[in-house]
């Protein structure tokens, strides 16, 4: 974010700056796009450092936004990860079935795969 270093230190600018991250934040998200999560995640961390050092205060919608957003987005985060949690559960328990039926009608029993990382 290429500015004046005067604008740079103006809590409004910052705040804005840090609401434009959170909606670029919420598409990365719904992409689950890591890297662009992960360069986020830096910047916020820079602004909320930034703000928090600066002797202006700001009150009124802005901030009221920018709380909003960053409450959405940390739902938007935990819900995609359930919805992960939930898929590795589906796929252990369908991957633990350790009998079939053989062509012939009888019960055989299977090895159990199992998955090399859960690392995703």
């Amino acid at each position: 974010m290429g500015a004046d270093p005067r604008q740079m230190e103006d809590v409004g600018y910052l705040f804005r700056c840090l609401n434009r991250a959170l909606d670029e934040e919420k598409e990365a998200i719904i992409r689950a796009d890591v890297p662009t999560l992960t360069r986020l995640a830096k910047l916020k961390e820079d602004l909320a450092r930034r703000i928090s050092q600066s002797p202006q205060r700001l009150e009124g919608p802005l901030l009221s936004e920018i709380r909003a957003k960053a409450v959405r987005n940390r739902r938007l985060a935990e819900a995609g990860l359930e919805a992960v949690e939930e898929a590795l559960g589906f796929l252990e328990k369908a991957l633990s079935e350790t009998e079939a039926y053989s062509p012939g009608g009888k019960k055989k029993n299977l090895k159990r795969p199992r998955f090399i990382s859960r690392q995703l």
